[in-house]
Parts: C-alpha cells; structure tokens; sequence
C-alpha cells in the first residue's frame, strides 16, 4: 500500500508519476515480449526509469521540509547549524545554540557571539568549568577535557587567566595524575596533555605562583604528587 504524504497530495505530480510508470511498463513489456526488441527501447526505458526515480527524490526532499517546517519552528534551531537544538545553552549575549555546535565555534578560537558579535566571556567561564568537572567523571571523559583544556590554554590567553581565578582550579586539573597513581595504570596520553596544559598555564604570569604554590604541581612530600616525574 503506497504511504500518503506530499506526494499523493498534489495531483499533479501523482499525474506525472503515473504516466511514466505506465510509460516505464509499456517498454519492459516490449523488451520482454518482442525478440527483436531495439537498443532504442531500452534507453528509452532507462531514461523513464531515471525521471521516476528523480520524481520519488524530489518529492522526498520536499517532504522532508515540510516536516521541518512544520514540526521545528525556527526559535527551535540552532544558529549555526539550523537544525533542532538537542541541549540548547544560553550564552550572555541572551542567545541560544546548541551546546555541541557552539563549543565547536569556542574551541576554534572564535570570542564572540556568532549572531550578535558581542563578547562572550561568560561562555568561557561555563565551559571552562564543565571541563574541569570531566575530569573527575569517567577515564574518557578525562581525556577529552584535558586534551581540550590543553588546546584552549594554549591557544587562548583567557583560558589561562581563567585557571587564576580560581585557587581549586589547578587541584582540580592535576586531580586525574592522583588517580593514575592509584590505579597503577599507565595512559601517557592524558598524562602528557595535563602536564602540558600546565606548562601553558605558567606562560600566564598570574598562574606562576599559583602553579609553584600547588602541592602536586611541585612537591613530592607527604604523598603528594611531582609531575615532573611522569
């Protein structure tokens, strides 16, 4: 049974589907029943075949933005990718986007707004602080914020000032080198990109004391952590 839909709804391209269908049998029967059937039919057949095929995609293209349409106001699209917002965040500039899309747009350097051009600091400071709570979540997650975090403060100024600001934020970044030695696993790819995003936040001359000042950024005693020694 054919499904309804736009197709069926507009009697013209029900009209046009239907002659080439019937077109497309009159020539596979003169193939089938004539022997001596001529190359001409067959391409004629193959050109009726295409036109209804291209008929079906042009008539499921519009059934999918109807269905858009209908069901996704715009209000409910993201404005980087205009596709319905999965986890909408709300930035300070009031606007909102899906949060996979704009972190994307945060990690490639971008700090403003994409819509109204105005800063976005306060953007930083919410993804700043969601990457430092990956790292006490499960071992991936671990290695996507670090690995992350070591980009960013290398990249971005603001990133580094940020850890400044906070005296748990340093504890926080050096906490997954703790349970590394806990488990007696070896991951060198998280531990170089914590220790790396450490050196990044020293070229910030703000952190420098905060990072000598930090039990596991530096010191060895009463079972804290060196990383110099990984």
């Amino acid at each position: 049974m054919a499904k309804t839909g736009v197709f069926e709804s507009d009697p013209m391209v029900m009209t046009k589907a239907t002659e080439l269908k019937k077109e497309l049998q009159r020539l596979v029967r003169n193939i089938v029943d004539d022997e001596d059937y001529r190359t001409e039919t067959i391409d004629q057949a193959r050109e009726t075949l295409f036109a209804l095929k291209e008929l079906k995609m042009k008539r499921r293209s519009l059934s999918l933005k109807l269905r858009e349409t209908v069901l996704c106001p715009e209000e409910f699209k993201c404005p980087l990718s205009k596709e319905l917002m999965r986890d909408p965040v709300v930035l300070s500039t009031g606007q909102t986007y899906d949060r996979p899309f704009i972190q994307k747009w945060l990690k490639a350097g971008n700090r403003t707004c994409p819509l109204t051009q105005q800063g976005i600091t306060e953007a930083d400071r919410d993804h700043f602080l969601s990457l430092l709570e990956k790292l006490s979540l499960t071992l991936p997650e671990q290695k996507d914020a670090a690995r992350e975090l070591r980009l960013l403060t290398k990249k971005m100024p603001s990133f580094r000032a940020l850890f400044g600001e906070s005296l748990e934020a340093i504890p926080q970044l050096l906490r997954p080198l703790s349970e590394l030695k806990s488990r007696s696993s070896i991951y060198p790819d998280l531990q170089e990109d914590i220790i790396t995003t450490l050196l990044n936040l020293s070229i910030h001359d703000s952190n420098k004391k905060l990072v000598a000042e930090t039990p596991n950024g530096n010191s060895s005693s009463d079972g804290s952590i060196n990383v110099w020694d990984y």
